[in-house]
């Protein structure tokens, strides 16, 4: 009741649910994944056109990954299609940690079976380990299967990543912009 009456209560709440959510990730062990796995797979069944409506998850499944990276890879892995909605806070929290080899096997077969590239290429936006060689094989099969919505975020992530180094442009951008142009996209 003390917070709703402050002016600064939205913003107070917001801090105490991200730190709570942290909390929890960093909880989590071996012993007790199968209780937060249920819960996540729970709470991943939650239909939702608003975006708003995850920020909190997110944060919480790529904190989870940064911190248990062999489990969120188990999850990404054993329960690839019931977590398909939230694969890119758990790639984004794999992609730097002791994980990312059994990461890119992951990501190579999702590229030879034309599957999740959309989110295999958006956990690169604003990724200062870009992989340009990853994106490029993305945009490539993105093209192959008339993926214009993954063609298209190539681009964001191109422009995400740009620092003064123009060959992002040449490499990502204008591919990903000549696909769309060809195409009357």
């Amino acid at each position: 009741e003390d917070l709703r009456k402050r002016d600064s209560y939205w913003e107070d709440a917001d801090k105490f649910r991200r730190e709570k959510a942290t909390e929890f990730a960093n909880s989590i062990t071996a012993s007790n994944f199968q209780t937060w796995r249920e819960r996540i797979l729970s709470y991943a069944q939650t239909r939702s056109e608003d975006l708003a409506t995850f920020p909190i998850f997110y944060g919480f499944l790529e904190t989870f990954a940064r911190a248990h990276p062999s489990l969120a890879m188990k999850l990404l892995t054993e329960d690839t299609k019931e977590i398909a909605g939230f694969h890119i806070p758990l790639l984004r929290g794999l992609w730097n940690g002791p994980e990312q080899p059994a990461l890119r096997a992951l990501l190579d077969a999702w590229i030879t079976a034309g599957q999740y590239l959309y989110a295999s290429t958006k956990q690169f936006f604003d990724c200062p380990t870009l992989d340009r060689e990853l994106v490029k094989r993305l945009l490539a099969r993105a093209a192959e299967l008339n993926d214009l919505n993954t063609v298209a975020l190539v681009m964001s992530v191109a422009a995400s990543n740009y620092r003064d180094d123009d060959s992002i442009i040449r490499e990502l951008f204008l591919p990903a912009l000549e696909i769309l142009t060809q195409r009357g996209s």
